[in-house]
């Protein structure tokens, strides 16, 4: 069984040696630029559903986004970098035993015109055991 807030820092953990300078297991109001390339994992919504003997077991939408600065082609850097974090992921599909699965369900970018910062987000649909 498992907590959102332990699925959120064992994502995080996975994929911080994908060489981000600042990574976080909620979604901080705001990113400095010194804390680029930044890496934040936050749940978008879920939905549990209860057995006979009261065992939740929840559908759940995990955020993993992917934030940085290239003043080159911010796509492919956003996707060599989102690359790095599947893989580690991949390694740990089950997260030690949190959850029962997860997979890449969606993703969109996010690029802000008049810098050259930009933002992938990675949608995961994950299935647990809810402790919560």
């Amino acid at each position: 069984m498992a907590t959102r807030s332990q699925i959120r820092e064992a994502i995080r953990a996975i994929a911080e040696p994908a060489g981000f300078s600042a990574t976080f297991n909620y979604s901080p109001a705001q990113i400095f630029e010194d804390e680029l390339p930044a890496l934040k994992v936050f749940f978008n919504s879920g939905e549990t559903e209860y057995d006979f003997d009261d065992t939740g077991i929840t559908e759940a939408q995990v955020i993993v986004e992917i934030m940085l600065r290239d003043p080159g082609n911010i796509d492919d850097a956003l996707d060599q970098k989102a690359t790095a974090v599947q893989q580690l992921l991949r390694e740990k599909p089950q997260l030690d035993g949190l959850i029962e699965g997860m997979n890449r369900t969606n993703f969109a970018y996010d690029r802000d015109s008049e810098t050259t910062i930009g933002e992938l987000q990675l949608t995961y649909t994950i299935q647990y055991l809810d402790e919560d």
